[in-house]
C-alpha cells in the first residue's frame, strides 16, 4: 500500500502488486482515498476509483514516502501511523521516507520521539538510514504476543495515546 503516492512510481516494477493511494491522485494508476478518514474493516469498499474501506490486516507493506511532513498536525501523523498498523499483517512492514538535508545529528530527537510513539502502538524500528536528503526508516508490525511482551519488558515506559502525540511534532508544528 503505497500512501500519498501521488503518481504510483512503484507501478513500473511488474513483479509488484501495489495499491496506490492519495487524497489527490495525479493519475488513474492511483486511487483516490483519505487515508486519515479511511475505514479499516473486514472488507475492502470502493466506488469507482474512490476507496472508502480497506480490510484490516491485509498488506504486507505499507509505505510513507515523503507524506508525514505534510500533515498538519502531530495528531495526524499518529492516526496516519495508527491506520497502517491496523492494515498491515503480522509482521508487515511499515517503510516512512522523510526529507532532512541536515546533519546527521540534527534531528534525533525528532525521530527518536517518532520510534518512542510507534513502538508504543506495536511497530518495532528495524532499519534506519539517514541519507544525504532524508531518513529512511521501516518498522515491523509485531504480533500479540510480542507486543505483550514487549510492553511487560517496557511496563514503565509504555504511554497513553495522549502522551504519543507530542512525540510525532516535527518543527513546523510551531
Amino acid at each position: 500500500l503505497d500512501v500519498g503516492s501521488c503518481y504510483n512510481p512503484f507501478a513500473v516494477y511488474k513483479d509488484l502488486r501495489v495499491t496506490a493511494i492519495d487524497i489527490g491522485p495525479a493519475n488513474p494508476d492511483v486511487y483516490k482515498c483519505d487515508f486519515l478518514s479511511l475505514n479499516i474493516s473486514q472488507r475492502d469498499v470502493m466506488e469507482g476509483r474512490e476507496i472508502k474501506s480497506l480490510s484490516a490486516e491485509s498488506f504486507d507493506a505499507v509505505i510513507f514516502c515523503l507524506l508525514l511532513e505534510y500533515l498538519p498536525t502531530p495528531e495526524a501523523r499518529l492516526k496516519c501511523c495508527e491506520n497502517a498498523y491496523e492494515l498491515l499483517k503480522k509482521d508487515g512492514l511499515l517503510v516512512i521516507v522523510t526529507p532532512d538535508s541536515s546533519h546527521q545529528g540534527k534531528n534525533s530527537q525528532l525521530l527518536k520521539g517518532w520510534k518512542e510513539a510507534l513502538q508504543a502502538i506495536g511497530l518495532q524500528r528495524i532499519v534506519y538510514e539517514k541519507e544525504k536528503h532524508f531518513h529512511g526508516i521501516v518498522f515491523r508490525k509485531l504480533d500479540k504476543l510480542q507486543l505483550c511482551l514487549q510492553s511487560i519488558e517496557n511496563e514503565t515506559k509504555m504511554k497513553r495515546r495522549e502522551s504519543l502525540v507530542p512525540l510525532m511534532a516535527i518543527p513546523q508544528d510551531s
